[in-house]
């Protein structure tokens, strides 16, 4: 089940609410790979733990991240294949630039009016 992340600027008021985890839906593979984008999509195919019938190991999530790009947060698609190692990273999904992944407990600024640090907080769940 997923966690909703609710992320609030106390300066600016901005708040940014982001269903991050995964869902039921994301247990395989064929579900996951068409929430990247079609490059993407042809990387992860050629990756070479992954067979036709789609039974490597892996795991998926969506990330917080921000896009300084678009002065956002976003929940990017994260995919990890166990066995090879490799990692897959979708890029922000507005601009298609790259972002940087919050982590928990970090102090991060607020990336609208980068004056105060952002709080957090699990607003729910999703599936």
């Amino acid at each position: 089940m997923g966690i909703i992340k609710e992320y609030k600027c106390s300066s600016c008021r901005k708040t940014w609410k982001l269903f991050t985890g995964h869902g039921m839906k994301h247990s395989t593979l064929n579900h996951i790979l068409d929430i990247f984008p079609a490059d993407l999509q042809v990387e992860i195919l050629k990756d070479e733990d992954v067979s036709g019938e789609f039974d490597s190991l892996f795991d998926f999530n969506y990330r917080p991240a921000i896009c300084h790009q678009c002065q956002d947060i976003v929940a990017v698609p994260v995919l990890h294949f166990i066995e090879s190692g490799h990692t897959y990273i979708a890029q922000c999904p507005e601009c298609g630039n790259t972002v940087e992944f919050l982590e928990e407990d970090a102090d991060t600024f607020c990336p609208k009016c980068l004056k105060h640090r952002l709080s957090s907080q699990e607003a729910g769940h999703w599936d």
